[in-house]
């Protein structure tokens, strides 16, 4: 999956946190709505924009508008979609780039590959979960789904986005997995588990299939039981999820169905490593 340079993602999460300072924001949640108000643009959520859509930036007579697609899955889909236009509006560059015919669409988040695309996601997320407020209420969370509901329910977000910022933050042994009908669209792992040897060689790719046996897996057999928010949950040896470990080491894995939106949301943790050197 494309990335984004350490130093564009600084620049979109700092251009984020100076829209937060400058519109006076200061406690969660934060209202993309409101920060469209202080910034005089024009905002709507009931609009039916082209399939596949869920958000557009529109430029009228020196005028702009955010529209967000009705079909958004959930209020914190909308409201993702809704920081990413202002993402583009705000970050150096992406109003010359992508308004030339006065009308930029933007598909969901989990679907960005364009880098103009990567960094909007970016600015949304730092918009939506500024790490000085979110640092505080993950640091009195277990570990795990727990600390992916507490930012999704003090920010006011999904899930999915929710547990991404989470990966980004914690300094815990965690990764996150989103899949589609039993096929894996976006992973991400945090930095302690990344560094541990063989996580890199072999992470959970997009593309692959869940790996049988798993709670994933059992849910995403049952389209019934995504869309009612089923939850599900296993454990397994590291080398289960990440084959370029040694065995041992012992993951929890909490899944849960992510209604409307038709995904799957796992989340691994450790709260413990073990240490490369007994096993060699």
């Amino acid at each position: 999956m494309p990335k984004l340079r350490g130093s564009d993602v600084t620049r979109c999460r700092r251009t984020a946190r100076a829209v937060l300072n400058e519109c006076d924001v200061r406690a969660l949640p934060i209202n993309p709505e409101e920060i469209c108000r202080k910034k005089g643009i024009q905002y709507s959520h009931e609009t039916e924009l082209p399939p596949g859509c869920w958000g557009a930036l529109v430029r009228e007579n020196g005028n702009f508008v955010i529209l967000v697609s009705a079909s958004c899955p959930t209020v914190g889909h909308r409201r993702f979609s809704a920081s990413h236009e202002l993402g583009h509006y705000h970050l150096e560059g992406h109003l010359a780039a992508l308004l030339s015919s006065g009308t930029h669409y933007s598909s969901p988040p989990h679907k960005a590959t364009e880098p103009l695309e990567l960094e909007a996601n970016v600015f949304a997320a730092e918009l939506l979960m500024p790490k000085p407020l979110i640092s505080p209420i993950m640091n009195g969370a277990d570990i795990g789904l727990a600390s992916v509901r507490v930012i999704a329910n003090r920010c006011e977000t999904s899930l999915t986005s929710a547990a991404i910022r989470y990966v980004e933050l914690t300094p815990d042994p965690v990764a996150i997995i989103v899949s589609h009908e039993g096929t894996i669209e976006f992973s991400s792992v945090s930095s302690s588990l990344w560094s541990y040897p063989g996580v890199a060689r072999r992470k959970p790719q997009r593309g692959d299939d869940l790996v049988r046996g798993t709670a994933a897996y059992r849910l995403a057999r049952s389209p019934a039981k995504v869309r009612s928010v089923a939850e599900d949950s296993d454990t397994a040896s590291l080398d289960f999820w990440f084959p370029g470990c040694e065995p041992g080491g012992e993951l929890v894995e909490e899944s849960v169905g992510l209604g409307r939106y038709g995904r799957v949301l796992t989340v691994l943790s450790t709260v413990e490593l073990p240490d490369f050197e007994d096993w060699r």
